[in-house]
Formats: structure tokens, C-alpha cells, sequence
């Protein structure tokens, strides 16, 4: 709180409580707003800078199924659409958390090579070897050379029945959602067996 001593008290108070006010607006209006993609659906902005464009990052290493990689995706476009003039995006060399290489998110390639003016032109190679974990990446069930497909019932010798409902982008694994258990739980396809009744080999 603000404390005027003396006479004109008051409007000493008024007078300091307007330069702050003004000082606010002027640190306000030279600020950059930081928001999720979700904050800012019909939104528009002059111009948007899009982050963390890599793989495992956005599209998040959790959309291990198709379903979840077209939301990623429908976010993406979200993303890019809020921009009236002028849309940076961005992406980060190096690693992830857990060690595996770092590649230029599908979202970036997405939009076209002859949409998108480089800062840095991308090494081919580099372009290559992402493209190439994409397209294994989006491959799904019905591509696993087991041949359980998505909606496939399948059994497993501690964990019961289940259904597949899809397949881990970034391995070869399965996930199933088994009746006796609320969360799904990943697999090898050589853990599971087609139908209610038969029993794999091994666990």
C-alpha cells in the first residue's frame, strides 16, 4: 500500500499510482505472452514463434497410437494457424532425456519444403534418417508383421484377455488394453496370443 505523507497527501498518492500504472502497461506492451496451444485456440497473433518442434517433444513420445498422433497433429495445425503474419518455428539439436538422437519434428516436414524459408539448411542426411524413423514411427498395427491388428482380441499368460488398440511409434511393442486392468499396458507381439483361449510360449 501506498502512504502519503503531508499535505496533498492524496494527490501525491494519485499522481505515483498513475506512473505505475503507466509503467505496467509500457512493460506489458513489450512483453512476448508464453501460452499452450490449448490457451490459444481462437486466438490470433501478428506473429507466433512454435517450440520444441522435434520428435518426442511435439508429437510427445505418449502419442504412441494413431488416434493420439492425429490430436498431435490437429494441435500442430492449431499451432500454425494462429499466426496472421508471420509463423518461426523452431526445433533443438542434440538428445532427449533419455539419450535417443534428436530429429526435426514431422510437423516441420509436414508443411513443405517450399512453405518454410531455412535460417539453416537441414543436413540431408539428417533429413533422411528422420524421415525414415517417421515413416516406421507411423506404421501401424495393421503393418506389424505379427499380423495382430488393431481390434484384434488377444491373450497373455499373466495378464489375461485383452484388445489391442494400437502400437508404439518409437519401438516395435503393441498396446493392449486387458479386460482385468483400467490402464493399457505395453508389449512385445511374441508375448501375445491371438483369441481368448490359447496361451503364448512365453511371457
Amino acid at each position: 500500500m501506498i502512504k502519503a505523507i503531508g499535505t496533498g497527501g492524496n494527490m501525491m498518492k494519485r499522481r505515483i499510482l498513475a506512473l505505475l500504472v503507466s509503467a505496467a502497461l509500457t512493460i506489458c506492451c513489450l512483453c512476448v505472452p508464453a501460452m499452450t496451444v490449448h490457451a490459444a485456440k481462437g486466438l490470433e497473433f501478428p506473429a507466433v514463434f512454435v517450440c520444441g518442434l522435434s520428435e518426442g517433444i511435439f508429437p510427445g513420445k505418449r502419442a504412441n497410437t494413431r488416434e493420439k498422433l492425429e490430436e498431435e497433429r490437429r494441435l500442430a495445425y492449431v499451432a500454425f494457424t494462429r499466426a496472421r503474419d508471420r509463423l518461426y518455428l523452431s526445433d533443438a539439436a542434440g538428445t532427449n532425456y533419455d539419450g535417443s538422437f534428436r530429429c526435426p519434428s514431422r510437423f516441420i516436414f509436414n508443411a513443405e519444403r517450399e512453405n518454410l524459408d531455412y535460417v539453416a539448411e537441414l543436413d540431408p542426411e539428417l533429413v533422411e534418417s528422420s524421415r525414415a524413423l517417421i515413416r516406421k514411427t507411423e506404421a501401424g498395427p495393421s503393418d506389424a508383421p505379427t499380423g495382430l491388428r488393431k481390434g484384434e482380441r488377444v491373450h497373455h499368460a499373466v495378464f489375461g484377455p485383452g484388445e489391442v488398440i494400437g502400437a508404439c511409434r518409437d519401438s516395435d511393442c503393441l498396446l493392449v488394453q486387458f479386460d482385468r486392468f483400467a490402464t493399457p499396458r505395453t508389449l512385445r507381439p511374441e508375448a501375445l496370443c491371438a483369441g481368448e483361449e490359447s496361451r503364448p510360449a512365453a511371457v
